[in-house]
């Protein structure tokens, strides 16, 4: 066949596998975010600044979240193209679907191509091609598609292929370029998953058995550049610094025994699911075997397809070498170091399903009539894609996929959890979602997530505080390292004198847990600031707040409010109140809190009368805002009309404004024809504030000025002195008329 020949029928495969990818996860562009996407993406600050590489490819610190540099990174970039909009995230992880697979049908066309497998020469583009197209639209790959999380998966499976495709590139051409190529491939894989830990023995075989003749021979001649891969477990080993924070390895709370059991039902789960991919769950939950003979006939048929794949390694080696491929791909996470979380996850065979897809094609190539078989295979990539698509659809709310997972898995109590959480979230239903968490709690009584989400939703729904406080202590006796938990058992014991201690211990353990937690730092400095000696704390966690989450309103408000009424930090306070209306322009308390800062400035009298008038223009009815203008006005030449409108403004709007009445009762006094006026306001205010001394001094002073109620006045000042004997000027008005100034019995 002449090159452009060739070309055509490359470019056939692979727009037909890339058109048919599309076909099949466009649907996936609604898919929300889900389960650990909260983790990965939300709660997750190192991927907020794509130009932060150091960040972005740090330990992640204070996250639940394993240490995979490349995956953060791609996450971080398709952060930059949509922030928490889903679609971003589903286009990224589409591509490196569709890299995978053209990968995967370049990878298989040269292993075809391979004298050992001569028979195939001749046919390697076509099988290549309806390999690869099955696989890439499997129903079994939509859970490592579609989630954005498993993304990690799809990443890791490519550098994988193209590790393996460098590999026997490098051996034909003998070239150390694209072994170390092959090198950083695995080095970049391991980057994005640990399982890519199993590469340099798949290579070895495959090797061995493909390109060598044998083992001997591939140690040999291609020792070196194996070794050179296999270098990259040390960066996995290092990367696997916090793998015990994701429930994984013998520190966990499954036994390697019980994990081991579990894991022969998943070996036989992951066979049967590639073969008849149904039913798919989401999430399996942490659903162990507990005893031997439950796990027999598990046992019994992994034992089984072992010593096949064994027997054919020995006497059908290229046979063989797709049961290795199936079974040495999936050994990191079924074997017996437990993953306490999920024992059995479909995102798992996105590489082992490869070997079972070729598996199936060769079989029927080999076994049937051409046109039977482009009729069967035509048949099960439309059954593939259509079910695939179903799928899809079933992931596109999370109440859907849910529902779905609940029906499947009806013990699993992460299922019944976050079935609650939708309840609550999507369908505003607190009270189905109650139910969902107590059934979660039948199934699982240690559950935190369980625990802490009902006690959410009773201070919510019923404000059962006691009965709160005791299911966030119940999680924390499960699990003490939930921060949120923590945070939420703090913000209730502060509202008690009794358990301020208490609630500041729980939000420095939380803050402890996870520093990159924004709301956490703001609501520990809420509590700190409601003691005068802890503003400087205060202010410093708002600080701290503001950095992780720069647009929070509320925080930056908080912060400004704090600054304003500390010595030499007014200007800054300024400043975050301008942040806070350029963020929110009709925040109107904002513009008054600005104006107080103004104020209190001194000489900035026009930028506060400025941002008064703007709070009320925002909102008419804001009495205080009145009030405050009008005390400005009122010292300001030729504005004393202005400022007594302001101030009968206020009154209108709250009758019971002592200060109100009193300034305006001030101000009138002041006036000549004010005097009446201003005896009225004084009344007023003082039958408001009965026990206000000042309020009736000021009364006592202005009927002193008329002769007719000179007398009323001096009762007033006696008054006066019953109420504060020490206040000198209501002594000295009274000296001054020649009066006893001790009070009258």
């Amino acid at each position: 066949m002449t090159k452009v020949g060739l070309f055509r029928k490359n470019l056939f495969w692979l727009t037909a596998i890339i058109i048919l990818i599309l076909l099949t996860y466009f649907g996936s562009f609604k898919v929300p975010l889900l389960f650990d996407d909260v983790v990965t993406l939300r709660d997750n600050p190192t991927i907020r600044n794509l130009g932060d590489l150091s960040h972005i490819l740090s330990f992640p610190e204070g996250i639940v979240l394993s240490w995979r540099p490349f995956s953060n990174l791609t996450f971080a970039f398709s952060y930059a193209l949509s922030g928490l909009d889903p679609w971003g995230h589903h286009l990224i992880g589409i591509l490196v679907h569709v890299l995978s697979s053209c990968v995967l049908f370049l990878l298989l066309k040269k292993i075809f191509k391979l004298p050992r497998l001569k028979k195939y020469n001749s046919d390697a583009i076509l099988l290549s091609g309806m390999i690869t197209l099955l696989w890439c639209i499997h129903p079994v790959l939509t859970e490592s598609v579609a989630y954005i999380s498993q993304r990690m998966e799809c990443l890791m499976g490519l550098f994988y292929l193209l590790t393996l495709y460098w590999f026997i590139k490098a051996t034909a051409i003998k070239s150390w370029i694209y072994y170390i190529l092959a090198a950083l491939a695995c080095f970049l894989g391991a980057l994005s998953k640990e399982v890519i830990i199993t590469a340099p023995a798949i290579i070895f075989i495959f090797d061995a058995i493909f390109i060598s003749g044998s083992y001997k021979k591939a140690l040999l001649d291609h020792g070196k550049a194996i070794g050179l891969i296999a270098l990259n477990g040390i960066v996995i080993f290092r990367l696997a610094k916090n793998i015990e924070v994701q429930s994984v390895g013998f520190n966990s709370s499954v036994s390697p025994w019980i994990y081991a059991l579990t894991e022969s039902k998943a070996v036989v789960t992951y066979a049967s699911l590639s073969l008849w991919p149904h039913p798919l769950i989401f999430d399996r939950g942490p659903v162990f075997i507990k005893n031997f003979y439950e796990a027999l006939p598990y046992l019994c048929l992994t034992l089984l397809l072992t010593g096949i794949t064994l027997w054919a390694l020995i006497k059908k080696p290229m046979l063989g070498f797709l049961g290795i491929w199936f079974f040495i791909i999936l050994s990191p996470t079924t074997s017996f170091i437990p993953i306490a979380k999920e024992p059995i996850a479909e995102n798992r065979l996105y590489l082992p399903l490869i070997s079972m897809c070729t598996l199936l094609i060769l079989g029927l190539w080999n076994k049937l009539r051409r046109s039977i078989f482009i009729i069967t295979y035509a048949t099960l990539i439309i059954v593939c894609i259509s079910y695939s698509i179903a799928r899809i659809l079933q992931y596109q709310t999370g109440f859907s996929i849910w529902t779905d997972t609940v029906a499947k898995a009806p013990m699993n109590p992460s299922a019944h959890v976050n079935l609650g959480n939708m309840w609550d979230k999507e369908k505003n239903n607190p009270n189905q979602a109650i139910k969902e968490y107590r059934k979660a709690l039948v199934f699982d009584p240690l559950n935190p997530e369980a625990s802490s989400n009902l006690a959410n939703l009773i201070i919510k729904t019923s404000h059962q505080t006691e009965e709160a406080i005791l299911l966030y202590e119940a999680a924390l006796k499960s699990n003490s390292d939930i921060a949120e938990i923590h945070n939420n058992l703090a913000h209730l014991l502060e509202k008690n004198p009794q358990t301020l201690n208490k609630a500041l211990f729980h939000y420095k353990r939380a803050i402890t847990l996870k520093p990159s937690n924004a709301e956490i730092h703001r609501n520990y400095a809420e509590l700190l600031s409601q003691d005068s000696t802890k503003h400087d704390e205060a202010i410093k966690e708002y600080e701290l707040a503001n950095t992780l989450e720069s647009d929070n309103i509320l925080g930056l408000n908080n912060l400004a409010v704090l600054l304003s009424q500390t010595e030499d930090r007014k200007q800054e306070a300024i400043t975050y109140f301008k942040r806070v209306i350029k963020l929110s322009p009709n925040a109107f308390q904002t513009y008054y809190n600005l104006a107080n800062t103004y104020h209190l400035l001194g000489n900035f009298e026009n930028e506060a009368v400025a941002q008064y008038l703007e709070a009320i223009r925002i909102n008419p009815d804001y009495a205080e805002a009145h009030f405050n203008l009008a005390n400005i006005l009122s010292a300001l030449p030729g504005k004393t009309q202005v400022a007594i409108g302001h101030y009968r403004t206020a009154i209108s709007l709250r009758s019971n404004y002592v200060e109100a009445h009193n300034n305006l009762a001030i101000i009138l006094s002041s006036l000549t024809e004010g005097h009446d006026d201003a005896i009225n306001e004084y009344e007023i205010a003082l039958s408001l504030s009965p026990n206000s001394y000042l309020i009736e001094y000021n009364l006592a002073v202005e009927l002193m000025k008329k002769q007719r109620t000179q007398n009323l006045g001096i009762t007033h000042l006696r008054h006066v002195l019953i109420l504060n004997h020490e206040f000198t000027p209501a002594k000295e008005a009274l000296r001054i008329l020649n009066l006893n100034t001790a009070p009258k019995k």
